[in-house]
């Protein structure tokens, strides 16, 4: 790497597989993420290339439900899920396929904007403990073991040039994890900025932002490097140097790995990631057509991850969490 800036990320060492693939069945945890595309930001402008009734949210609803579905994840984050469409129509489906869920509830935003849901598997999980902030959803979940799981859904600031915003955004939120109770976290979802280079990738993987870092293809400000750390110790379980990997592109010219997803390997093993593509031909379709389109429903691609756990009895994270938040001691 540049100078001032580790080479290699913590990253799992395990196996990729394709999007159509069952996860091992070494597996004890299946976490699914993906920006669904709120239907209050379809420009039919903006996705001029996309035939209407792929646009129309009853199509893209019914191809969401399929995907959740078909992946079987014991955790699943959404984010750009409008209010009454989590009450009417995502909540009600996931609960008839065994999810319970909580929907981010933003003080500063009206009611109807769109937010981030987190459903968990209602045989394998309690819900402990919500909290909601302006781009970020923490559920604590407890498993039957006891063992705590701390999940920060994010949909991070969208601002390309707001680099050490999306970095406070994380900061807060595992300030906020860190005075839970628990054994394991996963932080995930749709981060706004490219998993290979950028400030958020940076502050998760060394616990703060250092020099030299790039994001959007500028030099990140220093008020990044400013933002307090977080104490974690977090690995991408996606591999940053999987090149034919990305997550969103509108007409097929430009791509990113926008969606993120970071677990803390003292607990959780990574056991595979799923690639966004069902195969070759899928991401050369999708690279042709762009997004969305009549076989994908959002203009972001799913991405999910498996895991195990590593042992039945964990130490708790919420001291190592809340030693970067306390103040150092005078000299």
């Amino acid at each position: 790497g540049e100078a001032g800036v580790p080479s290699r990320f913590p990253m799992s060492a395990c196996s990729h597989i394709g999007r159509s693939c069952a996860f091992p069945s070494t597996a004890e945890l299946k976490v699914l993420s993906w920006n669904i595309l709120a239907p209050r930001w379809v420009d039919y402008s903006r996705y001029g290339h996309v035939e209407r009734g792929a646009l129309q949210w009853d199509s893209r609803r019914v191809g969401i439900i399929a995907e959740i579905t078909r992946t079987d994840a014991d955790i699943v984050c959404l984010q750009e899920v409008e209010g009454v469409l989590f009450e009417e129509q995502l909540f009600p489906a996931m609960v008839s396929l065994g999810y319970h869920g909580v929907v981010q509830k933003d003080p500063k935003r009206s009611s109807d904007h769109p937010g981030n849901a987190t459903f968990w598997r209602d045989e394998m999980f309690q819900l402990e403990a919500e909290v909601s902030r302006s781009r970020t959803l923490m559920t604590l979940l407890t498993d039957a073991s006891k063992r705590g799981i701390a999940v920060v859904n994010c949909h991070l600031e969208g601002d390309p040039h707001q680099a050490s915003t999306r970095v406070k955004q994380l900061q807060t939120a595992l300030k906020q994890v860190a005075s839970m109770e628990h054994h394991a976290l996963v932080v995930l979802g749709d981060f706004n900025c490219d998993l290979r280079t950028s400030a958020s990738a940076a502050y998760l993987a060394f616990g703060s932002v250092p020099d030299g870092v790039q994001e959007w293809g500028r030099d990140v400000p220093p008020a990044a490097g400013e933002v307090p750390g977080h104490g974690y110790s977090l690995s991408s379980a996606y591999n940053v140097d999987s090149g034919d990997e990305f997550t969103f592109t509108i007409r097929g010219t430009s791509v990113w790995f926008l969606d993120q997803l970071w677990h803390s390997p003292s607990a959780l093993e990574a056991v595979a990631t799923r690639s966004a593509f069902h195969g070759p031909e899928h991401r050369t379709a999708i690279l042709d057509r762009g997004l969305p389109s009549a076989d994908d429903p959002s203009d972001h691609l799913p991405i999910a991850a498996a895991f195990r756990w590593t042992s039945t009895s964990l130490p708790s994270l919420a001291t190592a969490g809340a030693a970067a938040v306390a103040p150092a001691p005078a000299a």
